[in-house]
């Protein structure tokens, strides 16, 4: 299997200053698709050879081998810009990217923080920041979480026989 000679492409995504960490993950990107196309086809990858069903077919490899929705996503996004390379180049009239549509990402549900992060936020009880101004948190208004054993609000005294 031959890999794809990404010599001109490199020098597109410098032309359009990309950053080297993108171009390093671009190339990888399509040399892995490239193995893949030739695996596939025992043929080797050429943008001409490319059809958005191979593409549909590759992004359903990745959700099939339980790859995470941000890197298929990933990979889709270079081999577009690939593609769109190719396009600038006259190699192929249109991208076999074009109408893949990208994997959905779920958004994850917010999460309360248990004890021991709240100090790693800088905020004390009541939601302020040790020593700032501010209302007290309504809990704190009402003498919650500031009470001594028998529930009376924390400095005040027993009550008890000799108080007072």
């Amino acid at each position: 299997m031959t890999e794809p000679n990404l010599t001109e492409f490199r020098a597109w995504l410098v032309e359009w200053d990309k950053a080297d960490s993108t171009i390093y993950g671009y190339l990888a990107t399509v040399r892995i698709f490239a193995r893949w196309f030739a695996g596939c086809h025992d043929e080797a990858m050429t943008p001409v050879a490319v059809t958005p069903q191979d593409v549909r077919r590759y992004r359903d490899d990745m959700v099939d081998q339980k790859r995470s929705p941000n890197t298929i996503n990933y990979y889709l996004s270079a081999l577009s810009t690939y593609f769109s390379w190719a396009q600038d180049a006259g190699m192929i009239e249109a991208s076999p990217t074009a109408r893949v549509k990208q994997v959905i990402v779920q958004k994850s549900a917010p999460r309360w923080m248990d004890r021991r992060e709240e100090p790693a936020t800088g905020r004390g009880a009541g939601g302020r920041r040790p020593g700032s101004p501010g209302r007290r948190s309504g809990a704190a208004q009402r003498g919650h979480c500031r009470a001594d054993a028998q529930g009376r609000p924390a400095g005040v005294g027993s009550g008890g026989p000799g108080a007072g």
